[in-house]
């Protein structure tokens, strides 16, 4: 904690509310990514697995990615809409083990 009190700002996203979070940043509810939201997991190994959105989101949680974009929109950088084969695109052009 003695880490964190030097920080000027700390966005704290998850499932399950923290005792870090709040403290002077932005507290918000995300997403079980394995079970709320689309997108791919990459293992240790380099196997990636792509995956549907088994489960819709509860009221007033946001998909990790939307949360991210929301973001950049309110720092001044506009990226659009999430969407996550744009962002697995991108990935993959940046990323060559991801590539194919």
């Amino acid at each position: 904690m003695k880490l964190l009190g030097g920080l000027k700002f700390m966005v704290v996203q998850g499932s399950v509310l923290h005792e870090d979070g709040g403290d002077g940043g932005c507290d918000s509810p995300g997403s079980a990514g394995w079970c709320e939201t689309e997108g791919t997991v990459t293992s240790s190994s380099g196997v990636c697995s792509v995956y549907a959105q088994p489960l819709p989101l509860p009221d007033g949680v946001l998909d990790d990615m939307e949360i991210i974009f929301q973001l950049a929109g309110d720092w001044g950088n506009e990226w659009g809409k999430s969407n996550a084969e744009k962002i697995w695109n991108e990935v993959r052009e940046l990323s060559p083990m991801h590539a194919g």
